[in-house]
């Protein structure tokens, strides 16, 4: 629950409850993981390039 963006804040500006946990959705957590995946697979293959 620390750092990031939150979905929504309050009215006044504030973060949500530390309970709420909506530090992610449906969209945002499949776009995260695919991302990760593709940042792995782009330095496997960079590494498996290289010379020793």
């Amino acid at each position: 629950m620390n750092g990031g963006w939150y979905a929504y804040v309050r009215p006044d500006g504030s973060a949500p409850s530390r309970n709420a946990n909506i530090k992610t959705d449906a969209w945002t957590e499949g776009y995260n993981q695919g991302r990760a995946l593709l940042n792995t697979s782009a330095l496997l293959r960079k590494l498996a390039m290289a010379k020793p």
